[in-house]
């Protein structure tokens, strides 16, 4: 597998101590995938913050992505996966009025957090994850391995399978399943399913489960997975109902505490699997 590093002037940030940039870089091709550092509405030039609305500056946090995308030799539309960070709950909506002008057909899976940004007027910011195998890589561009959106009325939500969410329940590419953000959503009438840590639990994994049968995968094959909590408390609960799940050699995890805008709501899952 070739790593190659991606940083270009025509987003903001280019990494490496030598240059007295930050220490990181805007994107990274490992085989197929380009992962791509947040990116915050900076402008490229200067640095300043572009935009006063939820709009505009997920417009220029876009842009930025878009020109990474272009410089490691893919593109917006290889998209594959997507985690973004409000500073405000109140602007989900706004949010996603500016991302259905980017991703209009086949959008990413992803989900969100709330994260209070240190920076004076920052709204939010994204990293995303992409299909690098239009340029690199050993899946052609025509490859059946290519980009494929899945979206089962089996779990809630999900672009094409209700016509009112901006995100696809998962993507697969370069051998991957991306699955978007589950809630304990019963899949038939939305309503969030089960008033305990345990019950919640159990509800998003049968949607990610679900989700990963239509993908023609399974649970068994997930690698990683990113949970959101309300409370903190509930960290033991969901433990408790994990382990019933994945038993024996327990996916790669990682959490963040999040105050979820739905009543009622406790806990949601991300996850990537084998595809």
């Amino acid at each position: 597998m070739i790593r190659r590093i991606i940083n270009t002037a025509d987003a903001p940030g280019t990494a490496g101590y030598a240059t007295g940039g930050l220490p990181y870089s805007q994107a990274v091709v490992a085989g197929d995938l380009v992962f791509v550092s947040g990116q915050s509405p900076f402008d490229p030039s200067d640095g300043s913050v572009v935009g006063a609305t939820i709009q505009e500056q997920t417009h220029q946090c876009l842009r930025n992505i878009e020109a990474i995308l272009v410089a490691a030799g893919t593109s917006l539309d290889r998209v594959v996966n997507v985690s973004f960070f409000l500073r405000d709950p109140a602007d989900f909506a706004g949010m996603n009025e500016a991302w259905v002008r980017w991703f209009p057909v086949d959008p990413p899976a992803r989900q969100g957090a709330c994260h209070w940004q240190d920076l004076e007027r920052l709204r939010i910011a994204f990293a995303v994850v992409a299909d690098a195998s239009t340029s690199t890589g050993r899946h052609a561009k025509e490859s059946p391995m290519a980009k494929r959106i899945i979206n089962t009325p089996d779990a809630p939500g999900g672009a094409s399978a209700t016509g009112t969410f901006p995100y696809s329940q998962a993507v697969v590419a370069a051998g991957l399943v991306f699955i978007a953000g589950q809630g304990p959503f019963d899949p038939v009438n939305g309503s969030v399913v089960g008033a305990t840590i345990q019950e919640q639990t159990r509800q998003c994994l049968r949607n990610v489960e679900a989700i990963l049968v239509a993908a023609g995968s399974s649970i068994a094959k997930v690698v990683s997975v990113t949970f959101i909590l309300r409370d903190p408390a509930d960290f033991a609960g969901m433990n408790e109902e994990w382990a019933r799940w994945f038993p024996t050699d327990p996916p790669a995890r990682q959490g963040a505490r999040h105050p979820l805008d739905v009543e009622g709501l406790r806990i949601s899952i991300a996850a990537v699997a084998e595809a």
